[in-house]
This record gives structure tokens, sequence and C-alpha cells, in this order.
């Protein structure tokens, strides 16, 4: 009986502290694409992102998460969970080509001109390849 009183408080702890995340994300959703953005100042941009994939016909109809970043100098980061196995690096130039048009668009159209990187990452939004 003890023991099992002990095991519900270390799981209510555990819950306690997954609920104290010190940086909460935030995110915009439509359909099967979320943007996550950390500041809720960032919610405006967020949903940019969200409508330009929209307007753009990038859905997928797959689940398709971004993440939008700064860190408040150097400007912004929007992250894309790469698809495709392998070395971004060693793409096809028709599909770099195409990054770097959506990269250039993105940069014109939502970004205005502020510092901005487009960022091939894992699923875990660890940062592979920099669309430059």
């Amino acid at each position: 009986m003890q023991t099992k009183i002990i095991e519900i408080l270390i799981g209510l702890s555990l819950l306690i502290c997954v609920g104290c995340e010190s940086n909460p994300r935030h995110q915009v959703t439509g359909g099967e694409l979320s943007v996550f953005f950390y500041d809720a100042k960032h919610e405006k941009l967020a949903t940019e992102v969200a409508q330009f994939w929209k307007d753009k016909e990038l859905v997928t109809g797959n689940p398709q998460d971004l993440e939008l970043l700064s860190d408040g100098v150097k400007g912004y980061s929007l992250g894309m969970i790469q698809s495709k196995k392998g070395n971004p690096a060693k793409m096809p130039f028709n599909e770099l080509k195409l990054l770097l048009d959506l990269r250039n668009e993105l940069d014109t159209t939502i970004f205005k001109g502020l510092n901005f990187d487009l960022v091939i990452c894992n699923i875990q939004f660890e940062p592979i390849y920099v669309v430059k």
C-alpha cells in the first residue's frame, strides 16, 4: 500500500514538473499545419507564416510542423522538418533552388527585410542546414 502511494506521488510530481515548463511553446494551427513559437508577441508573425503556407498551397495534407524562433538580436529563423532522409547540402539543384525561392519570398513578404534564415531541421527542430 505504501509503495503504491509513493508511486502515485512520484507520478504527480513528474506531472507538476512537466506543467511548470519555464519556456512554454505556443502554436498557431490550421488543419495539418502547426507553427510553433516561444514568445507570445510573435503570434501575429506565426499566423502570417501559416497563412502564407496556405496561400502558396504548401500544406501537403500530412501533418507539418514549423518552428519560428527569434533571439531578439540576430533576427528570426523558421525551422522546417526534413521530409527526406539524407544530407540536405547534397540535395538536387532544382530542390535547393525551390527552397531558396521560398526563403526569398518569405523574406520579402513576411519578414520584410528583417534578418531571416530558413532552416532545415530534424524531428526535434535541431538545425541541419541553413538555406542560403
